[in-house]
């Protein structure tokens, strides 16, 4: 498939302008509202039957305005617009993700065991609590508990297991847990 013109993500804003253009346009003209060079501004003014007047070609504005409006209903246009749609969606979505990468989280000291968490941390049977200011001490609280765990995993089972309680105390766990 040939290259799609580089002024099709701005027909709108062509089109726009083109209102407020005089009756007839110059290639300087037609070069300043596509952005294109002297070349191409020629050529798009030779697909619309130009005239001369004096040196200079002329092209007539509603010749060009209509030329454009049906350009706009095309499937290729249409085809190219989804396109560019979709590729600034995943450039904003990788813009965000970069953004996200780029928070950094102090990382704590690792908990020896599960008995050295950080204040505001409990563990007890069916129940984790912590505390928190703000979603970075969540974080690093979060990480505490994982580091103890993958330390003393045994002691974890242990922690939080009801069947340990009940055996050292003779209780039964909460229902519905």
């Amino acid at each position: 498939m040939p290259a799609q013109p580089t002024w099709f993500h701005r027909l709108d804003s062509i089109l726009a302008e083109l209102a407020d253009c005089p009756a007839l346009l110059d290639r300087r003209t037609v070069e300043r509202l596509f952005g294109l060079g002297a070349r191409q501004a020629q050529r798009l003014m030779a697909s619309l039957d130009g005239r001369r007047i004096g040196t200079s070609d002329v092209v007539d504005r509603d010749a060009l305005t209509a030329r454009l409006l049906a350009t706009q209903s095309t499937d290729r246009f249409q085809w190219e617009r989804r396109r560019r749609e979709r590729v600034e969606a995943k450039i904003e979505a990788a813009r965000k993700a970069l953004a996200s990468r780029r928070v950094t989280i102090p990382r704590p000291p690792a908990a020896e065991g599960l008995f050295d968490l950080p204040a505001g941390v409990s563990l007890a049977p069916g129940r984790l609590t912590i505390e928190f200011e703000n979603p970075v001490q969540l974080i690093e609280h979060l990480f505490a508990v994982s580091q103890a765990i993958a330390n003393d995993v045994e002691a974890f089972e242990k922690a939080v297991s009801f069947s340990a309680v009940m055996s050292q105390s003779g209780e039964r766990p909460p229902q519905g847990s």
